[in-house]
């Protein structure tokens, strides 16, 4: 074969392999997720203006409320995983913006747990009379509605979202938990025709929906050494439900582990180095996650 014609043969060999590597590492490409920017969804709620319903999820069914605070551009705030929220009217196309600060004190670390979010508020149609957002003071299951007029030709009706009936008292109280659309209806006793809706949002959140508290079942686990190099010992003062361990994308890895009474140990030994979770889970379906470091 001559010179010049191997030489071709063999450059075009090298042009497929190198081809064929750079394929074969674009598949085996995964994108870094930052565990502390959970999933957000958010909904216009039916039959309200400016209202809307606020979900987020990091994967961890259990988390509890209280790691979801919220932070609204007209100053309120709330708590929860689920929330409703109502802006205040527009006059023009406004950017309203919205920010979540996960607070997941084992999982985040020092990585950034604050997200922004944006929702595109349009005016009302002409033919909506929306009055402005009302003001609501709660009180454990209590909620105290001021309209916002004095004046005392303007009447007012209240329906409190809970299927309760359409009322003109200014407090209500909920049976228990839950996220509600308080609706207002405003006129004039002179034009009783001419009526006005003003929406709020009530959002009675329970921090401990199970009844038992959160601080005793963040205390009833702990781990050692951290950072850990060969075994990890997980502690317990009831057993749990399930222990599961996962790198920082949320993958889970198994390892080989020993039982022992009020105790499980972790090998760690042929982990690579980096950082880790730990999600243990009681028998009544709470979750903790506590972050660990293999050196």
């Amino acid at each position: 074969m001559p010179m010049k014609t191997f030489k071709l043969l063999f450059s075009a060999l090298c042009a497929f392999l190198i081809a064929d590597n750079v394929s074969a590492l674009a598949l085996n490409t995964s994108t870094f997720t930052n565990p502390c920017t959970p999933n957000v969804s958010i909904t216009a709620i039916p039959n309200t203006y400016g209202c809307y319903s606020i979900t987020a999820s990091n994967g961890m069914v259990n988390d509890p409320d209280l790691y979801y605070q919220w932070g609204f551009a007209n100053g309120v705030t709330g708590t929860g995983k689920i929330i409703y929220h109502c802006c205040n009217p527009v006059t023009v196309t406004t950017i309203y913006t919205l920010s979540l600060t996960y607070n997941s004190p084992s999982l985040c670390g020092p990585l950034p747990n604050v997200a922004v979010y944006s929702i595109t508020l349009n005016p009302p149609p002409s033919t909506l009379c929306v009055g402005f957002t009302p003001s609501v003071s709660l009180s454990a299951f209590s909620a105290t509605v001021w309209g916002g007029s004095a004046i005392p030709e303007i009447m007012y009706s209240f329906n409190y979202g809970d299927g309760t009936a359409t009322s003109s008292s200014y407090t209500h109280t909920y049976s228990g938990c839950g996220n509600y659309i308080i609706t207002v209806a405003e006129w004039d006793m002179n034009t009783p025709n001419n009526i006005c809706y003003s929406y709020a949002a009530v959002n009675i959140n329970c921090q401990s929906p199970t009844g038992i508290d959160e601080n005793t079942f963040e205390a009833s686990f702990s781990l050692s050494p951290n950072p850990v190099s060969n075994s990890l010992h997980v502690r317990f003062n009831k057993d749990p439900k399930e222990i599961t361990v996962t790198d920082i994308a949320g993958r889970e890895i198994q390892l080989p582990e020993f039982t022992s009474k009020n105790a499980r140990t972790l090998s760690c030994e042929n982990l690579a180095p980096g950082v880790y979770c730990v999600k243990i889970v009681s028998e009544n379906g709470q979750a903790r996650i506590i972050k660990f470091i293999k050196n």
